[in-house]
């Protein structure tokens, strides 16, 4: 026998796990007065099923039922408490999901397998390095005339592009999860800028140093 236990999951960078829930047990949305967001939801034609404080957690909640599903309503009661500071942080929007599952240990294990943001700029810069790795051990397969064999290039490139896709999408998600809420747009600003400043400086440096020619 299964037991349906629900998951609350605050951050949203495990999709695998998103893939394997039952379904959503209901939607968690950080707001400044349940008073004056309460209506907006009325005029959708959905109904308020009760309202609770959860002193615990210093939040006050609305429940309103959708179907099936359920959209939670949180106004905090101070700042200090987490979704005040949630709310001061990245402002009102979706705080959580919570997810009905049938075995939450099983789920927990597996959502643990998701690597860490660290490890998949290591795996990337890794793969990156292979890339170069495979570019340079091409050298010693030139013919007469500077060309190389076509497999070469092939790994190389897939190394190279999957590298960047373990960094690149990362590297967004996270300035956008750790820059303050206005600031956001500015520091999205600064990474491309990087980004861009360091592909001029290796350009620059391929065309200042010294190359040798095959004749």
């Amino acid at each position: 026998m299964f037991t349906k236990e629900a998951v609350n999951i605050d951050n949203l960078e495990i999709v695998s796990l998103c893939l394997r829930f039952v379904k959503i047990r209901h939607i968690g949305i950080a707001v400044d007065s349940i008073e004056e967001r309460l209506p907006m939801w009325e005029s959708l034609g959905l109904k308020l099923d009760h309202t609770e404080e959860v002193e615990s957690e210093g939040v006050t909640t609305a429940h309103i039922k959708v179907g099936g599903y359920e959209i939670e309503l949180l106004e905090p009661m101070g700042k200090d408490t987490p979704v005040g500071k949630f709310i001061d942080k990245k402002g009102p929007g979706i705080h959580h999901l919570a997810l009905e599952v049938d075995d939450i240990e099983e789920s927990l294990a597996k959502a643990q397998k998701n690597p860490r943001t660290p490890v998949k700029f290591a795996l990337g810069i890794l793969q990156l390095g292979l890339g170069f790795l495979v570019f340079a051990m091409s050298a010693q397969y030139m013919d007469e005339v500077g060309k190389t064999p076509f497999i070469f290039l092939m790994v190389g490139y897939f190394l190279m592009t999957t590298g960047e896709l373990f960094i690149s999408p990362i590297g967004l998600s996270k300035v956008t999860e750790l820059s303050p809420k206005t600031m956001t747009a500015f520091m999205m600003g600064v990474y491309f800028l990087s980004s861009s400043y360091a592909h001029y400086t290796v350009s620059y440096t391929h065309l200042t140093l010294p190359t040798k020619r095959i004749v």
